[in-house]
């Protein structure tokens, strides 16, 4: 079965002389538990790509499926509840909370979906990415990367079958960013997780499955 399929996909910003084509009739497939990068110079529209695929953004033509479900025909309420439920996001803004511990920004999203703590593979999740010993500690004591690690273990905590990560390594450093990508290998060999990560640099992307090249909004190159 097919992860991911994004079929003929399009998205365009502003109208008439202002209209823009973001994203150009675009299509491709990603396997169960492959770990893929779309790489692009900025503006090429990865980003806009990747939040239609989460179902943050609407698409003007096109279809997406995660799974067997297709997110497109979803209204905007319906995409949010999938979306919180199957998808985890890593954003390269951490997006924690300061006035949270670690292990508190990690278990928001199941305390916004009123799921279930499994504790078991809460504790591997955290084990797995080095941040065990650091469960109490205020999210402002933690370093870029420690930070980085506690926005993986929040995207990982619902069991997402899909992670999405735009740029996930843009505000790190060389050693943490190789270590930020070992992870999502961890997580995709011991998960089965699929993994789609905007990037623009060319070193990170030869470290996954295969790339997605996108240049003006089209595919260039698989």
């Amino acid at each position: 079965m097919k992860k991911l399929r994004i079929e003929e996909v399009s998205k365009c910003f502003g109208k008439g002389e202002n209209k823009v084509i973001v994203i150009d009739n675009v299509s491709f497939e990603v396997e169960q538990g492959a770990f893929v990068t779309i790489l692009g110079p900025s503006g090429s529209g990865k980003t806009t790509l990747l939040r239609c695929i989460c179902g943050i953004e609407d698409v003007d033509k096109g279809k997406i499926f995660i799974g067997n479900t297709e997110i497109t025909t979803m209204n905007e309420e319906k995409r949010k509840k999938y979306r919180r439920e199957n998808i985890g996001i890593v954003f390269q803004q951490y997006s924690l909370l300061p006035i949270l511990n670690v292990q508190e920004n990690i278990l928001l999203p199941l305390k916004f979906n009123r799921m279930k703590l499994d504790a078991e593979y809460y504790n591997k999740i955290v084990a797995l990415l080095g941040i065990d010993k650091k469960l109490k500690e205020k999210i402002t004591s933690l370093s870029g990367g420690q930070q980085q690690r506690v926005a993986i273990a929040r995207a990982l905590i619902t069991k997402p079958m899909l992670i999405c990560a735009d740029e996930p390594t843009g505000n790190l450093d060389q050693g943490n960013s190789r270590e930020v990508i070992h992870l999502f290998q961890e997580i995709r060999s011991q998960f089965g997780t699929t993994i789609v990560m905007i990037t623009h640099d060319e070193n990170i992307a030869k470290q996954s499955d295969y790339t997605i090249r996108i240049q003006d909004g089209k595919i260039m190159k698989e």
